[in-house]
């Protein structure tokens, strides 16, 4: 490979000289930065070589992610397309793309499922002289369950509450993210996972990689998650795998309207699901005003199924605020509403 002879060179030759960023290798010249981008294709064959054969030997169990709902509105309504987001939210799609975001970034998302289940995701991220760096945390609670016993001694047996509990699955991840040149970037997020309901819990780490591409109008992101497939150990000795997921999404911008479609192969035991989004952003309203269609198709509990999202978005430079809806399973509900904000600034520097 090119990058095992720059390396070798680098190492070996003692004629090469470093001057900015063009290496001098006897009469010919080789740009830095063709050496990290031939590195980082290397490092990432490895990982899709090690990718391949880790999802080969699939696990009894897999653990329920809780990302799959979405990281924000906006992300919803375009049919859950993963990468494309402008803002500390993309710690959750690919860390990778956290450089889209502005020098410093906050988001939080939040919706209420079947009248019961709180889901929240909150991030930040800030540019360093050294690459952005990404924190973000996403949970979906329930409070007050109520532990039961039954009453054996009355001729009617009456069931009653003896205590109540919480219900709690989070993830906690923390990201970095480097720009090798203008239109190349890559990304590495650890993730912590904590799965707890009364006194069962359970703890896992693993990481996530990906890289993303962007030009005048295209725009590709490659991800994949739970590298490692680690598992999630819980204190009774149970233990599920952390599903390996492999996301590619690609966007392209026509004038006003962004389209974008991903592929996604979200267990090793599954098929590929796909996803189509459209974002239109009119000039009439001074570019401030958007709105988003999506269709995507997913599992619940290993079962296919699909579904159509709508949102709006207001972005008001400074602060934005999104809306999505969708279609929900819940019988006493028709549908889900989802509501999210972030804000975004560029450092100003003082000369």
């Amino acid at each position: 490979l090119p990058c095992g002879v720059y390396i070798f060179i680098l190492i070996n030759n003692n004629k090469v000289l470093a001057k900015g960023k063009v290496l001098i290798v006897g009469k010919g010249k080789v740009s830095m930065t063709k050496i990290y981008e031939d590195f980082f294709k290397l490092i990432l064959i490895t990982i899709l070589v090690l990718f391949s054969i880790n999802t080969n030997i699939f696990a009894a169990s897999y653990y329920d992610l809780i990302t799959e709902l979405g990281s924000s509105a906006r992300m919803i309504s375009l049919g859950n397309i993963e990468g494309f987001d402008y803002s500390s939210s993309a710690i959750f799609e690919n860390p990778a793309s956290l450089g889209l975001a502005k020098d410093f970034s906050a988001g939080i998302f939040s919706t209420t499922l079947i009248d019961e289940v709180t889901y929240y995701a909150i991030s930040a991220s800030y540019r360093s002289q050294y690459g952005m760096l990404g924190i973000g945390i996403m949970a979906a609670s329930v409070d007050d369950i109520a532990i039961t016993s039954q009453e054996q001694s009355s001729i009617i047996k009456q069931v009653y509450a003896t205590e109540y509990t919480n219900y709690l699955n989070s993830i906690l991840k923390i990201a970095y993210q480097y720009s090798l040149n203008k239109n190349w970037h890559a990304g590495l997020a650890i993730s912590s996972y904590l799965h707890k309901l009364h006194t069962v819990y359970g703890a896992g780490l693993d990481t996530d990689t990906g890289v993303f591409y962007t030009s005048d109008n295209l725009a590709i992101s490659f991800c994949l998650k739970n590298l490692l497939s680690s598992p999630i150990v819980y204190n009774n000795d149970y233990e599920e795998k952390l599903p390996q997921q492999m996301v590619t999404s690609v966007m392209y911008n026509l004038d006003e309207y962004s389209f974008m479609v991903q592929v996604k192969k979200p267990q090793p035991n599954l098929n590929m699901t796909r996803a189509i989004g459209i974002g239109y952003k009119p000039r009439i309203f001074n570019s401030l005003f958007n709105v988003y269609v999506g269709y995507r198709e997913f599992y619940v509990l290993e079962k296919p199924k699909n579904g159509v999202s709508f949102g709006i978005g207001l972005d008001l430079n400074l602060i934005n605020f999104y809306a999505a809806s969708n279609k929900s399973d819940y019988y006493n509900q028709d549908n889900n509403i989802y509501f999210s904000a972030n804000v975004s600034f560029d450092e100003i520097i003082n000369n």
